[in-house]
């Protein structure tokens, strides 16, 4: 038996992406996985596309309702997850094959590890790499997140114990919260966090996404 791999996936009008970041979870050779995606009652038939893909795939499970944000949505599928490890994927981005059993791998052979992540890479909207994240590896001093964040956040993996030490993500950031996250986890458990040296994951960038869309409000939050 492997440990299942509970995959968080909040979503508001993506139905032109869910599916492709859905597959990227579902296709992967990790053998016992699960995807919760929170909807923040989408109106361009992302609903009526994730209750077809459910009824194709029981590893889909979702709920729709109103949300005030991206984090308050992961917090919401963070409390109905069941498995022991835990992956977090927005629906426009992507895992690179063979990322889930890197992560599980990582993490079973370092029991200590609360936390893993990798390398990723910035897509456009067709999926073409636009260039790699500035990843730096955990080694280090807590300082050097004052130069920007270097985790790309669906490279991370973490065990279920972690949330429940460190708590939720903090849902009053609408746009850095996943920074705010690393750094409270760095400063927590700063010797219990590993790295894979691969490619885990593609975070898209387009008009519609928060990184592109929020410039501002995300280096204001950051600093």
């Amino acid at each position: 038996m492997q440990a299942l791999f509970s995959i968080v996936m909040p979503t508001r009008n993506q139905v032109g992406f869910i599916e492709e970041s859905l597959r990227s979870v579902l296709d992967q050779d990790y053998p016992s996985i699960e995807v919760v995606v929170a909807d923040g009652n989408s109106t361009d038939g992302t609903q009526t596309l994730l209750e077809k893909l459910s009824k194709e795939d029981p590893r889909i499970r979702w709920f729709s309702e109103p949300d005030t944000g991206p984090a308050n949505a992961v917090n919401k599928a963070l409390s109905r997850v069941r498995g022991t490890l835990i992956g977090w994927l927005n629906s426009d981005d992507l895992y690179t094959a063979g990322a889930l059993s890197r992560a599980a791998a990582a993490l079973e052979a370092n029991p200590q590890w609360l936390m893993v992540y990798g390398h990723g890479q910035h897509i456009d909207i067709e999926g073409k790499v636009l260039e790699q994240y500035p990843t730096l590896p955990p080694a280090g001093e807590v300082e050097r997140f004052k130069e920007g964040c270097f985790i790309c956040q669906p490279t991370v993996a973490f065990r279920r114990t972690l949330p429940l030490l460190l708590g939720k993500l903090d849902e009053s950031f609408n746009c850095s919260f996943d920074f705010d996250y690393w750094v409270r986890a760095f400063k927590t458990f700063p010797d219990r966090i590993g790295f894979i040296d691969a490619v885990q994951a593609q975070s898209r960038l387009h008009d519609g996404c928060i990184t592109t869309n929020a410039r501002k409000q995300v280096a204001l939050e950051g600093l």
